[in-house]
């Protein structure tokens, strides 16, 4: 028997039956097996890797122990991305000849890859060991060291790479990386710039430097840098999805999304490009399509704290705290330091009263390095600032970025969070300007007219008379269960809530997005009037059961269940309409307090009408003359008024009328309101959790002096 023969009766080993890469082409002249090396190494060089494979495969049909061969098939193999197959490959080269460092060191990096971390470490010092004055070696060492968070070694084996090559520019591009761990973003900038330096063209080190402009609020910049790159490697999805990156921050939400999916269509899984439509889709207010997207992020990457702590995302977005309590504390079993997931259930339980609990949390993400300002903010907003917090050196050291590059998005933050702190401190003077350059920036970021909303209102009432309500009397849906509470925001809409769903037989539903979402899909025009005109009676009643039935399904048995979201006193005539038995509290307090509130709070969402004083003035006279308008169409007691003022005054009394009103039995559990557990999504969410205080009666006082341009706007609606 021959020797080959025999290593194959012995199971010797064989290289992949199946062709790395398809349709190989033969090979049609015999060579030396030096000369075939030489020949498959140029075709490689020269990225004609099928021929190349073939003529490495005919070596290995003469001589099956060749480590050369063995070892380039590997690389060719890792070249078409099938880093499996090429660390096997990679791996026999070496148990065949393990003097390698080259084998060694692409064995590492393989390894690496396939974040087979500590055989990355393994064979990296085999590397070095063989071969001390390997830049790569040392390089891709420090690569794997990396990956394993020692970044002390790695730095130290991309300093040796540097004594060895000081223009090495790999190794300068990961001592940037490093710095970035180490959250010194200013130091990594320098790394990556000085990695261009070396090689203008090194396209990880363009990327990286785009990203580290972006953290350090310049996306500008980083635009300019990572059109550079994408203009070079039209497939480079880190590049499109640190772009969308940039366009989210600076508001410009459709070319960021179209920045994450061309970041999708290179690598459909590549996370970040994940999280950012996650996050573009909350930003819009699409809390469904978000939840359709991090359900495909989930299934996607299971292991990963970044994928629960988006779903707890959107789900706390949604309304559904336990579900997003449950994802936040998934995400933290994965990575106990995950900020985000950190901050998440610190929202939870803050929504859910548990205010310690959730300031704990806040505090031990200022533990993390890096930026500080949404742990900051969240502090501020989860508790009354003293004079001797340790949060107001925080801040302070914080609003030193004012002076500097500051995207708006933190800018807004920024702000409010440094006016809200002097206002507890009750330093208004100091407090007023942040919050007036707070909403200045915010109004940058949208379009709002005031001259179109009073023709909405118009129209509104044009179509809303007492001759169409009597044609419509009739229709609707006969259940009694919802409770609709609304009137401007800021105006004691959520107090009443929750001394209301403090109720055994209620259900506090909160601001419910229902009714806006079934005028949105009728299928008139745009203009809520025009649909109006066009509805007939029997989809005002499918609109009134289907919405009964929405309510339903949220509560747990409650015969009565509350919506409170503030704007629906647009739609007071429709609701008499389609749910003829609801009952309507229309919450009332001072002019001047209630937009004074709402100047000085930031919304997750919508009242744009809130960042101008001017328009806020406006905003509040187009509220009023259409309350005034559905008091002289609709017969009296169709809508229940209650005064702020009077309830924080004699709460027991008020709230007993309040109840009667609603047909609910009185239970002393409704002066208990700050007990209750629900959670609330407001931006009162702090404020109800403690009994009645009478501190924000003229509270507009202590701004009067600023306030010129909204007593102006107000008019005699300030003394209404």
């Amino acid at each position: 028997m021959k020797n080959k023969d025999k290593q194959q009766a012995q199971g010797a080993w064989q290289p992949p039956t199946e062709a790395i890469i398809p349709t190989v082409r033969p090979q049609q002249h015999a060579l030396t097996l030096e000369q075939a090396m030489r020949v498959a190494e140029e075709l490689q060089q020269a990225g004609r890797l099928q021929e190349a494979e073939q003529v490495l495969r005919n070596i290995l049909q003469s001589a099956p122990d060749c480590a050369p061969a063995v070892h380039l098939l590997g690389v060719i193999a890792h070249m078409v991305g099938k880093t499996d197959v090429a660390a096997d490959l990679v791996g026999r080269a070496i148990a065949l000849d393990g003097k390698q460092p080259l084998y060694c060191a692409n064995m590492g990096e393989m390894c690496r890859i396939l974040e087979r971390f500590d055989d990355a470490v393994k064979y990296g010092k085999k590397a070095v060991q063989l071969d001390p004055n390997s830049v790569a070696a040392q390089s891709n060492l420090g690569l794997a060291y990396y990956d394993l968070k020692d970044y002390e070694k790695a730095e130290y084996c991309h300093g040796k790479a540097l004594k060895i090559d000081p223009d090495f520019a790999p190794s300068i591009n990961n001592l940037g990386s490093i710095a970035r761990a180490r959250h010194d973003d200013e130091k990594a900038e320098d790394y990556f710039r000085a990695a261009l330096k070396a090689n203008p063209r090194f396209r990880d080190a363009r990327n990286n430097l785009g990203e580290i402009l972006i953290r350090r609020d310049r996306p500008k910049e980083a635009l300019d840098v990572l059109d550079g790159v994408i203009a070079d490697h039209p497939d480079y999805e880190s590049a499109h999805s640190n772009r969308g990156l940039a366009l989210l921050s600076l508001s410009r939400i459709s070319e960021a999304e179209t920045a994450y999916k061309l970041a999708l269509r290179a690598d459909p899984g590549f996370v970040p490009a994940h999280a950012g439509l996650i996050m573009i889709a909350l930003e819009v207010n699409n809390t469904e399509a978000g939840a359709e997207l991090a359900e495909g992020l989930l299934a996607l990457k299971p292991e990963e704290a970044d994928s629960h702590s988006m779903s707890g995302t959107v789900l706390l977005a949604q309304g559904r705290d336990e579900e997003a309590e449950a994802a936040f504390k998934k995400a933290l079993e994965l990575d106990g330091e995950h900020v985000p997931a950190k901050l998440g259930l610190g929202r939870v339980l803050m929504e859910r009263g548990a205010l310690p609990e959730a300031e704990g949390l806040f505090r031990a993400c200022l533990d993390a390095e890096g930026d500080k300002l949404a742990a900051i903010c969240s502090l501020v907003q989860v508790k009354k600032i003293r004079p001797d917090d340790p949060e107001i050196a925080l801040i302070e050291e914080e609003a030193k970025k004012l002076d500097g590059p500051l995207i708006d998005s933190k800018s807004v933050q920024l702000n409010f969070a440094l006016g809200k702190m002097h206002d507890d401190l009750k330093e208004y003077d100091r407090a007023f300007p942040y919050f007036l350059e707070g909403c200045r920036v915010k109004r940058k970021s949208f379009e709002y007219s005031a001259d179109d909303r009073a023709k909405d209102i118009e129209r509104t009432k044009a179509v809303f008379t007492k001759d169409f309500m009597q044609k419509h009397a009739g229709a609707g849906d006969a259940s009694d269960a919802p409770i609709f509470i609304l009137g401007m925001p800021r105006s004691g809409t959520t107090l009443t809530e929750q001394i209301i769903s403090s109720h055994p037989d209620v259900y506090g539903a909160g601001e419910l997005r229902d009714l806006g979402a079934q005028i949105e899909a009728l299928p008139q025009a745009a203009d809520f009037a025009a649909k109006m005109e066009a509805v007939d009676d029997a989809t005002l009643t499918e609109m009134g059961r289907k919405y009964a039935e929405g309510l339903k399904a949220r509560a747990d048995g409650e015969a009565r269940i509350t919506d409170k979201m503030p704007g629906n006193f647009h739609y007071i005539g429709l609701i008499k309409l389609m749910l003829p038995n609801a009952k309507i509290v229309h919450v009332m307090r001072d002019p001047a307090d209630t937009c004074v509130s709402c100047f000085t709070r930031v919304f997750a969402h919508g009242q744009h009408f809130s960042y101008d004083l001017a328009e806020l003035g406006h905003y509040y006279r187009t509220y009023r003359d259409l309350m005034a308008h559905w008091r002289s169409i609709l017969p009296a007691g169709s809508f229940y008024d209650l005064s702020y003022e009077q309830l924080v005054d004699d709460t027991e009394t008020e709230a007993k009328k309040l109840l009667a009103y609603c047909n609910l039995p009185w239970d002393d559990a409704c002066l208990k309101f700050h007990k209750n557990k629900r959670s609330i999504r407001t931006a009162s969410v702090t404020q109800v959790r403690q009994p009645i205080y009478k501190s924000s009666k003229q509270r507009w006082r202590n701004y009067e002096s600023h306030l010129a341009p909204l007593i102006n706007a107000l008019g005699d609606a300030l003394d209404a």
